[in-house]
């Protein structure tokens, strides 16, 4: 019989760690708890949400058979402090799917990140069982191409090196000035980031200097089979960063780098618009779950304000009826629709789009001017 969904207990890591193994490291080395030392972490275990089960015959433990994980974190956007649930590591034995375990243990997951103040979750994954509880591909977001051609007209007067752990606090100073980012306490930098690459993705991590200084940085994934690579991060000087790509791929051996650009990064995208680099419509990170609507919308205020002026951002409220999200000016309903729409309308998407304006008038006009918001990139972050 299923013992859950809970969170894991200290003797019981072992058998969730087999499971993860199992689901995703069959046939290779079992290496999730080292690529994903901040999400399998003693002080984590609260947020690790677990089904166990038992023989019933002999009433022997069997051990964990389904998992959901999480990361709490804080972060910000664009000025507004926002908390964020990271899902990921999602997995049930095969002999034990279809009993409605995993549903189980992420309905859980959602109910213990309500309860630490989160607004929102992202989930690395996209399926049905995301999709019915509201998830959605959120952000209006873009990718770009740069090829060995376009990175040497750009070349700059920048270095590049190999990063090192002397760099750890100038890559920290660096990244919290992004606009759009985690708060992310040291701790978690020193686990994810060994022998100068991420534990989980193994993107080698460079640092880019003008003069003497550090200005920028970047983590490129793995070269692929076709000679081409990604970032899985990257923060600070954009002029920078552009002008470090030539030397970065001459010393990868790269043909092409595709860079992933936020919909707030207008620098960046005008940037790589202008050498013509190929670009193509992209979403922010996994999808996003809207947990709290009403606790998110009042931490966004102060951008609101910024957007609209004070007296504007008090005409509007957010309500959440048993799952109809309801956006209203002046206590009148502009928009109603579901979970997954709110998504839509508050990060934006390049998707259909699952709701429409209920209202003309100047409570559109206003909220039209207040959304879309930037969407997190998980970056290191990643679960």
């Amino acid at each position: 019989m299923p013992d859950g969904p809970r969170a894991v207990r200290p003797e019981e890591f072992e058998s969730l760690m087999a499971l993860i193994n199992t689901v995703f490291r069959s046939g290779k080395p079992p290496t999730m708890g080292e690529e994903y030392p901040h999400l399998f972490t003693p002080d984590n275990f609260e947020n690790l949400r677990v089904i166990r089960e038992y023989d019933v015959e002999g009433d022997a433990p069997s051990g964990i058979v389904s998992h959901v994980g999480t990361t709490i974190r804080d972060a910000v956007i664009l000025g507004c402090h926002v908390r964020v649930g990271n899902v990921g590591a999602v997995s049930t034995y095969p002999q034990h799917r279809q009993r409605g375990f995993a549903s189980a243990c992420f309905d859980d997951a959602c109910a213990n990140a309500l309860r630490q103040g989160v607004d929102f979750m992202l989930i690395s994954g996209d399926r049905s069982l995301y999709r019915r509880a509201g998830c959605r591909k959120v952000g209006r977001d873009s990718e770009f191409t740069v090829t060995r051609d376009i990175a040497a007209a750009q070349r700059g007067t920048v270095t590049v090196e190999r990063y090192q752990d002397a760099n750890l606090y100038d890559v920290k100073r660096i990244y919290e000035s992004e606009p759009v980012r985690y708060f992310r306490p040291l701790e978690e930098w020193q686990r994810f980031l060994r022998d100068g690459a991420s534990t989980h993705h193994r993107a080698e991590l460079w640092v880019i200097r003008r003069g003497s200084d550090i200005v920028a940085y970047c983590a490129l994934y793995p070269k692929s089979s076709d000679g081409t690579s990604a970032f899985e991060e990257y923060a600070g000087d954009r002029t920078a960063l552009m002008g470090a790509l030539d030397e970065l791929m001459t010393q990868q051996d790269l043909n092409a780098v595709d860079v992933h650009v936020s919909s707030h990064d207008d620098l960046l995208r005008t940037l790589l618009r202008g050498c013509n680099a190929p670009a193509r419509h992209a979403h922010a990170s996994g999808t996003q779950l809207i947990l709290n609507f009403p606790q998110f919308m009042e931490r966004l205020r102060p951008l609101m304000e910024e957007r609209v002026g004070t007296a504007e951002a008090r005409r509007l409220s957010f309500r959440d009826y048993n799952g109809t999200f309801v956006f209203a000016y002046d206590g009148e309903t502009v928009i109603s629709t579901t979970r997954g729409g709110a998504a839509q309308v508050v990060w934006g998407t390049w998707e259909e789009r699952e709701w429409q304006w209920a209202k003309e008038g100047r409570g559109k006009e206003v909220l039209s001017r207040v959304f879309p918001i930037p969407a997190l990139w998980y970056g290191f972050s990643y679960v």
